[in-house]
């Protein structure tokens, strides 16, 4: 497998799949995984995406089978952020999809995202900043009421403040196993939230991956990638979000 050394702790590892056809250039995906993964986690995503476009997949230091890190290492977002960027350019990518879960999501927020207009900025950084391992009790009811909150604060300049810019929501199907009384309120608080989201947009949609809870993407990964395509394809033509799901 491919390895790069872009500093001197570093030896990364990296998969590139491209099924793409041979006369074509396709665009690059940089997918980046979460904590206490490596890229196999995207597994299941690259033969949907792969034909179509070139997947890139690497280990974040210290996990998979990239170079292993000191108990006491200084973990920094600017630190990943450069080993990926160096990555990009040893492969001489200069533009590509950013596709990250969970701290991968996270680190999408530095180098594009200053492009953005402040309140999909601050739209963007609020999702991507939102906790992905709470514990199943009332900690979960206490998050979700902060992301309606989050939301409410988005929506004070109006109905569908992000305009027509496609959204298309991925609910999970299962719900976290809580109490009874807990989990109705979870049930109800949750519902509210997708409600919300969805007024974000004149140009939203939503998806359940009815088998699901948490970790969707590895669940039911053809929901999360039938979304994002629905969104590439949105913004490309101009058009409402459409297709089998949306």
């Amino acid at each position: 497998m491919p390895r790069f050394h872009p500093t001197p702790d570093l030896d990364m590892h990296y998969r590139v799949d491209d099924y793409t056809d041979p006369w074509t250039e396709p665009q690059t995906i940089l997918m980046l995984h979460g904590n206490a993964e490596s890229g196999l986690a995207w597994y299941a995503w690259v033969p949907k995406l792969a034909r179509h476009y070139r997947v890139t997949r690497p280990d974040m230091r210290g996990f998979g089978k990239s170079s292993p890190m000191p108990r006491d290492y200084p973990w920094t977002l600017d630190r990943l952020i450069d080993d990926f960027s160096a990555l990009m350019d040893h492969l001489g990518i200069s533009r590509f999809h950013l596709l990250g879960a969970k701290i991968g999501g996270t680190i999408e927020d530095d180098p594009n995202v200053s492009k953005m207009a402040v309140r999909d900025r601050e739209l963007h950084r609020w999702w991507t900043s939102q906790a992905r391992d709470q514990p199943s009790t009332q900690d979960t009811v206490d998050m979700l009421m902060d992301c309606i909150e989050q939301a409410d604060g988005v929506m004070k300049e109006g109905i569908y403040p992000l305009g027509n810019k496609p959204i298309a929501d991925v609910t999970a199907g299962l719900a976290p196993p809580l109490p009874p009384p807990v989990a109705e309120d979870w049930r109800h608080k949750y519902a509210e939230l997708q409600t919300k989201l969805m007024s974000l947009s004149t140009n939203s949609k939503q998806l359940v991956a009815e088998n699901s809870g948490h970790f969707i993407i590895i669940d039911e990964p053809e929901v999360v990638i039938d979304a994002i395509r629905q969104v590439v394809r949105s913004v490309r033509e101009t058009a409402k979000l459409r297709g089998r799901n949306l």
